[in-house]
């Protein structure tokens, strides 16, 4: 059967060189081989929905790439903060958002203020 379920594209995420995003392709590349179940724990997990395992997963990506570019350390937390919130500001406008047949998904801020903007395509 057809499900109605929004589901997720593409994510823009900032980062001090710029913005970059992740598509659906390297979502599917990335998490090819890996059975759900073993990522998220049921009893923990019960209450997520679809979509919002989905974007739990896009999240870890952005998260898996910042470290891999090193813009986070060990713990997730900025490297170099210093300036960062100003390298941000200035190579990653809000105008800069395509205004055309994307819609903002949600949010997520961590306390380092490094926001990761999730995007969906329609």
């Amino acid at each position: 059967f057809m499900s109605n379920r929004k589901k997720l594209h593409q994510v823009r995420y900032p980062t001090p060189e710029g913005w970059r995003e992740l598509s659906e392709n390297d979502y599917t590349s990335f998490w090819s081989g890996t059975h759900m179940d073993q990522v998220f724990n049921p009893a923990r997990s019960k209450r997520k929905t679809s979509s919002e395992k989905e974007e739990m997963c896009f999240v870890y990506i952005v998260v898996v790439k910042l470290r891999q570019e090193g813009f986070l350390d060990l713990h997730n937390k900025p490297i170099g903060s210093l300036g960062l919130r100003h390298q941000l500001r200035r190579n990653c406008p809000l105008r800069a958002l395509p205004e055309l047949g994307i819609n903002l998904k949600s949010s997520v801020s961590f306390s380092t203020d490094l926001p990761i903007i999730l995007l969906s395509l329609e």
